[in-house]
């Protein structure tokens, strides 16, 4: 009996085994699905109710807005709607953020035409140049041409400096929609710029009649001021800002500009009394030119409207530094509340006017033991220079490096440390400084250019080289980068085989360049091919041979073939040439033998 129990015992375990076994097998059939897809479904739920509760939110409650785009990024990190959103959200109320998110969202769309639009126009409003270039350039690969693009085009060229760039993609755009008011606002823009007296009066002319068409009048009006001030005809630029800054949107710069038009109108000799004994301190007291009246009242205007709002302080005083009156700008700091001048954005202008106005006890006061969160890196700068007053180099360079650190993988924080060296003339800092940027920063162009000026003043061939080869190892395609390449290292005797091979390849396909010209004759000269050099130097234009840097190439090659007298004529016209001094020495034996 009990056997057969033990036995009905067993085949009931079994059964019940067999029972769960497959009730497990069925719990993980059913549970593996939710374990595997359960929280990315739950991630695509909370991001598409984030986004939703974002986009409801952003137009009255910014901060609310942005908590849920980033917490949809927190989710998953490249979710371009919450990026473009934050990106649009930036540009009102975070600018120094905006540029970023926009390139972010071009790395994420990149066949995006309307997002790198979207870059290139924050650029501009923004004035970061490299940026708009670069938006820009990726405009261009993806290959529209409309009306609008050439009008970027314009835009940014102008920023940049490049009259005939902007005046043709203005040109263009206006080709293309004849009836364009903003193109032919760019287009008047620039030809009011022209060296060409035709071409400026037509531009007056046509910025004339767009100031009549509201959504061009504020522009068209800058415009207009901007040339009566070039031209120095500063009352009947005071008549067109007076009309301007009547209006309600005008913006605290123009109200700027029109204050700085005061200046130039009266150039007001400002008095100083002395507020406290012995002198440490000035206050401002009262013109002594009835004409600059105006400046001191307008003055004051400003002063009462920016000093509650940092942005508008910090670039009022930043305009009073500029105008060499930093001695204001500090006297009229201790009316703004101790809570904005001690931050950012009002602190660094106002330590810098202490700078200007020699003022370093004051200077000290302010920058010892302060925190200017994000811009920290300023307020070491500061406290170097303020070091080196104090006669302790060794000090302010640990401080300048402790400034450099804090700035470090951030160009954008590097640039603004620029400016600070040049201005105090420390050029070994600078010129660290700028290298840095141009060997670390993902738009070195600006940096490499300016690396190119200054070594260029210096005639240092060598650093030269330096500048030029990063240059092509960014853009092997760059032109400019090629022909400067090519003539520097021939010139020092580097690559030889590479530089004669790049100056053939270019020369075939720009045969017109004079620079590019000259450098492929001096491969044949420096090969013994003087006839050869000769020869390719004749198919310049007669202009083209008599300018200075040619003449002097040219001579060079005439004399080597024996044609001295012809030598001595192209060898005269060299004296103004801007050579290097490898250039200059070849010239000078030719000078020296002819002699």
């Amino acid at each position: 009996m009990e056997l057969q129990n033990e036995r009905l015992f067993d085949v009931k375990e079994r059964a019940a085994r067999k029972w769960l076994l497959a009730l497990l097998v069925l719990v993980v059939a059913a549970g593996f699905p939710s374990v595997w897809f359960g929280p990315r479904i739950f991630s695509h739920f909370q991001q598409a109710r984030l986004l939703r509760h974002g986009r409801q939110s952003a137009e009255k409650d910014p901060v609310r807005a942005v908590i849920c785009f980033r917490r949809v990024l927190g989710f998953n990190r490249d979710n371009i709607e919450a990026t473009r959103a934050l990106a649009d959200i930036a540009e009102k109320f975070a600018p120094g953020e905006a540029l970023a998110l926009h390139e972010r969202v071009c790395q994420l769309a990149p066949d995006s035409y309307a997002d790198a639009q979207a870059w290139a126009l924050a650029a501009l409003r923004f004035g970061e140049n490299a940026q708009a270039e670069e938006a820009f350039e990726r405009m261009q690969k993806l290959g529209a041409n409309t009306a609008a693009h050439h009008e970027i085009g314009a835009r940014i060229a102008l920023a940049a400096g490049r009259l005939a760039d902007a005046r043709a993609e203005a040109a263009r755009a206006l080709e293309l929609e004849p009836g364009n008011a903003p193109a032919r606002l760019e287009l008047a823009a620039i030809e009011i710029r022209s060296p060409d007296p035709a071409a400026q009066d037509r531009a007056r002319e046509t910025l004339e009649r767009l100031r009549a068409e509201p959504p061009l009048r504020h522009a068209a009006l800058r415009a207009l001021i901007g040339d009566r001030v070039n031209r120095g005809k500063i009352p009947e630029a005071l008549a067109l800002a007076s009309e301007f800054i009547l209006d309600p949107e005008t913006t605290f710069e123009d109200r700027l500009q029109y204050l700085g038009i005061l200046r130039l109108k009266g150039e007001p000799n400002v008095e100083f009394i002395n507020s406290f004994q012995g002198g440490e301190r000035l206050s401002l007291g009262l013109l002594k030119n009835p004409a600059g009246a105006s400046f001191t009242s307008y003055l004051s205007q400003l002063q009462d409207e920016a000093r509650e709002t940092p942005g508008k302080a910090a670039a009022l005083i930043a305009f009073l530094d500029a105008q060499g009156l930093a001695v204001l700008a500090g006297e009229w700091a201790v009316r703004i509340p101790p809570a904005i001048a001690s931050k950012p954005p009002v602190a660094p202008p106002l330590a810098e006017a202490y700078r200007l106005s020699l003022e370093w006890q004051r200077l000290e006061d302010f920058i010892t033991g302060a925190n200017w969160d994000d811009f920290e890196f300023l307020r070491a700068a500061f406290l170097a220079r303020l070091m080196q007053e104090k006669g302790d180099r060794a000090g302010a360079s640990a401080q300048w490096a402790a400034a450099v650190n804090l700035a470090a993988y951030r160009p954008e924080k590097l640039a603004l440390l620029v400016p600070m060296a040049a201005a105090w003339n420390w050029t070994s800092e600078w010129e660290e400084l700028v290298w840095t940027i141009a060997r670390s920063s993902k738009r070195p162009r600006e940096a490499l250019a300016a690396l190119a000026d200054f070594y260029r003043s210096k005639r240092d061939t060598a650093k030269l080289f330096e500048v030029w080869s990063r240059r092509l190892e960014i853009d092997p395609a760059d032109v400019t980068a090629k022909k400067n390449w090519v003539r520097i290292s021939v010139l020092l005797g580097s690559d030889r085989f590479r530089a004669g091979t790049m100056a053939q390849e270019l020369y075939k396909e720009h045969p017109d360049d004079t620079e590019i010209v000259c450098t492929y004759a001096l491969v044949q000269h420096l090969r013994e091919r003087d006839d050869e050099a000769i020869a390719i130097m004749s198919r310049l234009t007669a202009e083209q041979l008599r300018s200075p840097a040619a003449a002097g190439y040219y001579g060079v090659f005439l004399f080597a073939n024996n044609r001295k007298k012809e030598a001595a004529e192209f060898i005269a016209r060299a004296k103004e040439a801007p050579f290097l001094p490898e250039e200059q020495a070849l010239v000078d034996r030719v000078r020296r033998s002819l002699d």
